[in-house]
């Protein structure tokens, strides 16, 4: 294994991203919960004078709206779950590289392809740098960088991890198809903040539905005021409490809850507009829309609509980044394997390809691969032979001869 540039040996930068232990002041600063913009929220709403709804909201502030923490939890844990798939043509590569099963030395994979996730999603990019290379000159190995712990120019180079100078080509970068939501919807969740403040604070001063108004006669002192009120919630809560009666002295006003019933319409709609920022269905942050209803046949429709337009646009950043040229041998491709959480349940899968069976589009032995997961297709039966594929060619990136790795 041959570490070289910023990793060389007694360097805390590879110790860092190799997960080795650390000093206290080092490793303090290597949370993936660190987030920070707090102090430049600041700095750049009073240097800028800023309106409200344009100051610059930090991750921890978006998280702690329920919307957001539910949509980032269901995209980016569910991306990580999916496995990454090396192929070559049509076939799984069998040269896969160690970061297939494993980017980080310490950290299982799902872990990191879901904070990778959640930086395209919040940031709109994020950084692995590359902490191990074959003797080709293909990664090995990679270490997430946190925001927290990049240094970035204005360009979007990455210059610095954990301190240290990082070289152009010691990482690679992911770019969302947008700028992040903390960028891009600054205003949607601005709103949605203002909305949760002024709920809470109606929780915490609530207006009463029903008040007890004195019209007539002497001041009630107020030992008699609780008394009337504590005999008017008693009977409210006895058998036959909806009816009620009032001398001329007092008399029952009726407030309603008209208030709170805009709140909660309010806090729908900021919900509907988070779950539209962040590309998801409006189930998928518990939101509803008015005259609209959706019903799933089974788990896999509403997994297929989640994986179409919330979680592709994220796959498709990380599997073509790990697709190109200076990560993969030519030829290569990287994609996620979903069929596992799109799979129907057996007795659908088995009834569908007795229709196709019927039809004479599949024989009985493709339907038993099908269910086997044996691709009904491969190179050899097309002529081709995955031995003259450039991915097994023993070539680097470069087309130069592969050499064992030292």
């Amino acid at each position: 294994m041959a570490l070289f540039g910023i990793f060389g040996k007694g360097n805390r930068l590879a110790d860092a991203a190799l997960g080795a232990p650390m000093p206290t002041e080092v490793f303090s600063y290597a949370s993936p919960w660190a987030d920070s913009s707090t102090l430049k929220e600041a700095v750049i709403t009073h240097l800028h004078d800023l309106p409200g709804e344009d100051a610059p909201i930090n991750r921890a502030t978006a998280m702690n709206l329920a919307a957001v923490s539910k949509a980032r939890h269901l995209i980016a844990s569910t991306i990580g779950r999916f496995p990454l798939v090396v192929m070559s043509g049509r076939e799984t590569y069998e040269q896969a590289p160690g970061w297939a099963t494993q980017i980080e030395a310490a950290r299982p994979r799902s872990l990191t392809i879901t904070w990778t996730v959640d930086h395209l999603i919040f940031y709109g990019r994020a950084f692995w740098v590359i902490t191990d290379r074959y003797a080709t000159g293909y990664p090995r190995r990679f270490a997430w960088v946190p925001e927290a712990e990049a240094e970035v120019s204005e360009t979007g180079v990455l210059t610095a991890a954990w301190g240290h100078p990082v070289s152009p080509e010691a990482y690679i970068r992911f770019d969302a198809p947008h700028e992040g939501l903390l960028n891009f919807g600054r205003r949607i969740l601005r709103k949605a903040l203002d909305t949760e403040r002024a709920a809470e604070n109606a929780a915490a001063n609530p207006v009463p539905s029903i008040e007890l108004h004195q019209v007539s006669g002497d001041e009630l002192t107020d030992d008699q005021v609780d008394q009337l009120l504590e005999g008017w919630r008693l009977a409210r809560t006895a058998k036959g409490g909806g009816v009620a009666f009032t001398n001329p002295v007092v008399e029952a006003r009726t407030h309603g809850q008209a208030a709170e019933q805009l709140l909660i319409d309010a806090q729908n709609q900021a919900a509907l507009g988070i779950a539209r920022a962040m590309g998801v269905p409006a189930w998928a942050v518990d939101a509803n829309v008015a005259g609209f209803s959706m019903n799933y046949s089974n788990s896999a429709s509403r997994g297929r609509e989640l994986i179409d337009f919330g979680l592709m646009p994220y796959m498709a950043a990380i599997a073509d980044r790990l697709s190109m040229d200076d990560v993969a041998a030519r030829g290569v491709w990287v994609k996620f394997e979903t069929s596992d959480y799109l799979d129907p349940p057996f007795r659908e899968k088995v009834e569908a390809l007795k229709v196709a069976i019927d039809a004479g589009i599949y024989s009985p032995d493709d339907a038993r691969k099908i269910i086997q997961g044996i691709p009904l297709e491969s190179k050899e039966e097309h002529g081709e032979d995955p031995r003259d594929s450039p991915a097994a060619s023993g070539t680097d990136r470069r087309g130069n001869p592969e050499q064992p790795a030292h």
